[in-house]
């Protein structure tokens, strides 16, 4: 690994350097004209290098002097940090062909032609590219939202609840109804299938109101309930205790993307075809020193304040699925309260080009002998630290809808919609 810059151990305030690792190894590719007249024979071209493979990656960092030392003090340090991994593979050859009609008649010969090497992706590419390019399937108005909700829930989290106990006081009477219902609803079930002592088969309106009953409940009020207790467990052993705390926020976002193309040669032409996939993970974090009280460990405080109008609204766990709002009220507090000794929000990425050739085919007056066989893939890997939290933004969430329909909340919304059809138009 070679550092670009020049790095002295009597330097004193931090430097930037740049790391690089590795090399692209060049693949050339040649023409070969085979028997254009009766004297030429094989005439040899060499169309240089059409495709470089290999990995290289480049890290740009900071160096902070006698910073081992420092850390071993108790100092925190976070420095901005920037990692690309690229990967470049190509493998492959061009189409050969024969012209229909002689070229020479003493004696009688066909002119061949045979292109050798995987220039396809280099013919296509109207400047010659020997690297496939970085694709981009997530937009950057996606990536901006979700560095928001992910820096948001970091400082939601930074509360440190461990139960929510003004919430479960709120709807106090609520749970108590809730405890007995899933006795007296399945009381009134096997009541209302079993008129008179004679049984019956319970409609398809019954069992689905009882199904979407005990499945919320069991959700959103058996499982948070019993979170809460083992919350209040938790507070009472954490209480007092003035310690260095780290909390974290996360969000992810994915895509993918095709590109049908073709490219009309002479006398060859092909048609290709390019797919994208493209991943990213915003992770966001801070670290605290701070005692940790019996009123917060329960939220009993300003954050659990703000964020209780909004937990009492009906459905206000659906539009959190959509937008970040339950997070920002809880983030307020301790964005206005606390003072991080560090923070940083980071973005891993990982995007990757593919292409293929599908077919080929010879102009009129050429048979095609071989046809083009090329296959490449470019993989980039990216990593990039930011040594600053942003504030709590209220946002939408990016790719919200896949991501629901992609886990439990698809079973949670059609149990609260249905539920509410049968209301409507049950009798």
């Amino acid at each position: 690994m070679g550092i670009v810059d020049d790095w002295h151990s009597t330097a004193v305030l931090p430097r930037q350097r740049v790391r690089i690792k590795g090399q692209f190894s060049p693949v050339r590719a040649a023409f070969f004209n085979i028997d254009s007249d009766c004297t030429s024979g094989t005439v040899e071209t060499d169309y240089g290098v059409v495709a470089h493979v290999g990995i290289v990656q480049t890290t740009r960092d900071v160096v902070t002097p006698n910073f081992f030392q420092r850390r071993a003090r108790g100092e925190f340090i976070t420095n901005p940090f920037g990692s690309l991994r690229e990967t470049q593979i190509a493998s492959g050859t061009y189409c050969s062909g024969t012209a229909n009609t002689p070229s020479c008649g003493a004696p009688i010969k066909l002119n061949t032609y045979d292109l050798t090497g995987p220039q396809a992706f280099w013919r296509y590419s109207k400047d010659a590219a020997t690297k496939l390019y970085r694709p981009s399937a997530i937009s950057d108005s996606d990536i901006s939202s979700a560095m928001k909700v992910a820096a948001t829930a970091c400082w939601d989290k930074s509360n440190e609840h461990s139960a929510d106990i003004l919430v479960d006081v709120s709807e106090f009477s609520k749970t108590l109804k809730m405890l007995r219902n899933p006795l007296q609803t399945t009381s009134a079930f096997l009541r209302k299938i079993q008129p008179s002592g004679k049984g019956r088969r319970p409609s398809f309106k019954e069992l689905a109101d009882y199904s979407n009953s005990m499945w919320l409940q069991y959700r959103y009020g058996i499982r948070p309930l019993v979170a809460s207790v083992q919350g209040v467990v938790e507070a009472l052993d954490k209480v007092h205790q003035k310690r260095h705390t780290t909390h974290r926020g996360s969000y992810s976002l994915s895509g993918t993307d095709s590109l049908d193309v073709s490219h009309i040669g002479n006398p060859f032409s092909f048609d290709g075809h390019f797919a994208y996939t493209d991943n990213l993970v915003v992770r966001a974090g801070l670290v605290l020193e701070e005692e940790l009280s019996i009123g917060r460990a329960l939220g009993v405080d300003a954050s659990g304040i703000l964020a209780l109008p909004w937990e009492r609204v009906p459905f206000s766990f659906v539009a959190d699925w959509f937008a970040n709002v339950n997070n920002y009220l809880g983030a307020l507090a301790p964005y206005m309260t606390k003072s991080p000794v560090s923070s940083w929000i980071t973005l891993q990425r990982k995007t990757t080009n593919k292409f293929n050739v599908l077919s080929s085919s010879a102009k009129p007056g050429w048979t095609l002998v071989r046809g083009a066989m090329e296959s490449r893939e470019a993989i980039f890997e990216e990593k990039i630290r930011i040594p600053a939290l942003p504030g709590p933004k209220l946002s939408f969430k990016p790719q919200a809808f896949s991501k629901v329909s992609s886990d439990l909340r698809i079973v949670d919304a059609f149990a609260l919609v249905s539920q509410q059809f049968l209301k409507v138009f049950g009798s």
